[in-house]
């Protein structure tokens, strides 16, 4: 059979959560037959709608508060009493009767402005699960069987059409349509996803063909290897893949039930409107009857016509009482505190879309945060730039610092002017902008927002970098530098990234002399060990002896501390032709990055946002704790809640930190007592985990704020008292 539904461990029985696997060598198009079964069995590839209440459903829920609720009887009662008072009217005078109902309209006209303004807030809200579903892709290159029995692939095919067993093909700057599993790597040995909407991890992940099925059925998203997850972002290579999971079955449709079924918790002020509301009531309740039972010896007073008459009198007082007792101006008072609270916050450029999130805000104890995008920028970017350089007597490590946190390509390279290209154009500098602009498949892109890349963050650092070095005049294009190369050099051959030798590179031609040379960049460990020399500042070559080796070692292990994302930029001039016969079997290719000439190092980071460290400075000094709650690695987790002075610059930093798997496995008072003090981080978590800490937070007598950017932190913030996002998903 073409197809074969393989159930995992966990889904042995769950006919509507198929594990499609499909041999590689047998894999085919769907026919129009097969397509149908699967639609009618699995349903398309879209996010279920959520179960939206009507405007009447909203209405009446307004009604669901302790406090309304009295203040309904309280109406009810004295529209009937006025009601009596008006018959009385009637039958001894002509007059008018209206001011009998004056009290009991007024106190539901309050009611119904506050339930109006209540279901007005309620609809502006309702858009999470729109805002996720907008992030499917619409479009997907599709395999499919036509009539005479011929696969042909269909481009610009109806991503909501796709079921499982579908191959699709997925190429840079796609966005991927379905969960789907590798079968190919084509064209290029490297895949790379950003995952970071939905995992938090800042860094592309490479991605494999399928050769393990127990990769397949791995439990967590980092572990799955080879697996592409709808709506992430191929940033390198090309693939074919098989759909394995649509719509809700999918990753970001677990996401989407997350959000569906989290408890949304009441506000403080509405948990204490609720038991003033309780207490009022029976405080009322108790002086009404105290007051009605006293009175019932004057029930046969002369002055009442008959006993009923006297009940009906004190039943009036003792409700009068209970009115006069209760503020019935208080919903309004509330309502409009809170819109000027709204108001003073949308002076500092805050939206509030729930009035009571305004007082909740300043009840906040503990911030639940996400790194990727919401600390940092999400942005990678070059911070450091090491060359070798000498004085009168010796070559040493000179490390230039350099401006920026985002793509932007303006900023200062420290110890690097304009001049240092004309000055030095054989130089180290130049060389490392050479290698940024030619090892480098990412577009920088100009947006009204700023500036994005499509492509591999790293490279999109780099090619950053390349434009801050270029010497280029304020007016010029911001990738002017990148022209300039291209018109300078023929990029004729690439040496793809493989895992054994942890480098890439090109080879490229002078278009005005014929010259060649071999562009590198590489993890510094395994790069540096096929360097044979070293270029410096100046143009001048030497030989990396051992001494100079243990410096280059030294400076990267600096750097990594940091922790930096370090790259070894080198270069080769090489004979015209001479590795063309070579460069067809990959297992050459380390042989050709041999006898290298190392130019420099750069180290790169996700840095943090601007006021980033202000802010938390404040929530010190309010004595609000921060927990970081990330998808990221250990290290880089650590790194900058030390950076941010979320935890301390010392050995103990890693007692508060958690890796959210292993946190789980504690027992449930030993992750409430971790809860319970101090700032903490949690890393390699999953959006799940990020939900659960929010609603362990709450048990424990917490109020949280979340905030964070990406899909992954969607359900944490529909869970939280106060969710703030950067997009507006929540």
């Amino acid at each position: 059979m073409h197809l074969n539904d393989v159930p995992s461990k966990n889904d042995a029985n769950d006919t509507t959560n198929p594990k499609v696997f499909i041999d590689p060598s047998s894999k085919r198009g769907l026919t129009k037959d097969e397509v149908q079964q699967k639609l009618e069995q699995y349903g398309k590839n879209v996010l279920d709608p959520p179960a939206q209440k009507t405007w009447i459903e909203l209405w009446i829920a307004q009604f669901d508060d302790r406090l309304v609720q009295i203040l309904l009887v309280v109406a009810t009662i004295s529209a009937i009493s006025s009601f009596t008072e008006a018959i009385d009217s009637l039958e001894s005078s002509d007059g008018s009767i209206l001011h009998f109902f004056v009290e009991p309209f007024i106190i539901l006209l309050i009611l119904m402005i506050n339930a109006a303004v209540g279901v007005w807030q309620q609809l502006s809200a309702i858009n999470s699960i729109n805002a996720l579903k907008q992030m499917q892709p619409k479009i997907a290159t599709v395999l499919r069987r036509d009539d005479n029995g011929v696969d042909n692939w269909i481009a610009q095919f109806d991503a909501s059409q796709l079921v499982p067993g579908d191959v699709i093909k997925v190429k840079v700057g796609d966005s991927v349509p379905a969960d789907a599993y590798v079968t190919d790597l084509l064209s290029s040995a490297m895949l790379t996803i950003d995952e970071s909407a939905l995992t938090g991890e800042s860094e592309s992940v490479s991605k494999e063909a399928l050769n393990d099925r127990d990769d397949y059925e791995s439990s967590t998203v980092v572990e799955q290897t080879s697996i592409l997850f709808a709506s992430t972002l191929i940033t390198k290579g090309n693939a074919e893949a098989v759909v394995s999971k649509t719509g809700a079955r999918s990753a970001i449709g677990k996401i989407q039930e997350g959000v569906m079924t989290a408890e949304i918790p009441q506000t403080p002020l509405n948990t204490k409107l609720d038991k003033f509301g309780d207490d009022l009531a029976l405080l009322i309740a108790g002086i009404c009857a105290a007051v009605w039972l006293i009175s019932i010896p004057r029930f046969d007073d002369p002055s009442f016509k008959s006993v009923f008459d006297g009940g009906v009198y004190y039943t009036k007082v003792a409700v009068s009482l209970g009115v006069a007792a209760i503020p019935e101006g208080l919903p309004a008072v509330i309502t409009l505190v809170l819109a000027l609270g709204t108001r003073r916050l949308a002076e500092k450029n805050v939206i509030v879309r729930n009035l009571p999130s305004v007082e909740t805000l300043g009840c906040v104890s503990i911030i639940a945060t996400d790194k990727t995008g919401t600390l940092t920028t999400n942005q990678m970017t070059v911070v450091a730039m090491v060359t070798l350089d000498r004085n009168e007597t010796d070559i040493f490590m000179h490390e230039h610092f350099i401006e920026g946190e985002t793509y932007e390509p303006v900023g200062k390279v420290e110890g690097i002017h304009k001049e240092e290209l004309a000055s030095y154009a054989t130089g180290a500098v130049a060389d490392i902008m050479a290698v940024s602009l030619g090892c480098n498949d990412a577009q920088l892109v100009k947006t009204s927002d700023g500036f994005s890349i499509i492509g591999e963050p790293t490279e999109g650092a780099l090619l950053t970098l390349a434009e801050k070095l270029s010497a280029k005049s304020e007016e010029a294009l911001f990738d002017e530098g990148k022209q300039i190369w291209h018109q300078e050099w023929e990029r004729y051959a690439t040496l793809d990234f493989d895992r054994s030798r942890k480098s890439m590179s090109i080879l490229c031609r002078d278009r005005n002399t014929g010259a060649e040379r071999l562009l590198v960049k590489g993890a510094p460990n395994f790069l540096l060990e096929r360097c044979t020399h070293a270029k410096l500042r100046d143009g001048t070559i030497v030989e990396i002896t051992s001494e100079l080796r243990k410096e280059y070692l030294s400076i990267i292990k600096d750097l990594s501390s940091r922790p930096l994302r370090c790259l070894l930029l080198a270069i080769k001039e090489v004979e015209s032709g001479s590795s063309m016969d070579e460069l067809h079997n990959s297992e050459t290719f380390e042989r050709i990055e041999s006898s290298l000439t190392a130019c420099g190092i750069v180290g790169m980071v996700d840095p943090p946002r601007s006021g980033t460290f202000e802010s938390i400075n404040l929530c010190k000094q309010a004595g609000i704790r921060i927990a970081v709650i990330t998808g990221d690695a250990e290290d880089t987790a650590i790194a900058i809640a030390q950076k941010l002075q979320i935890l301390p610059v010392d050995r103990h930093a890693s007692l508060k930190a958690f890796e959210g798997k292993q946190f789980f496995l504690k027992s449930e008072l030993e992750q409430k007592s971790i809860l319970k003090y101090g700032n903490l981080v949690f890393y390699r978590t999953e959006p799940n985990d990020k939900k659960k800490i929010v609603k362990m937070l709450q048990s424990i007598g917490e109020i949280p704020a979340m905030t964070g950017d990406g899909v992954n932190d969607a359900p944490a913030l529909r869970q939280a008292n106060i969710g703030k996002m950067k997009q507006p998903i929540i």
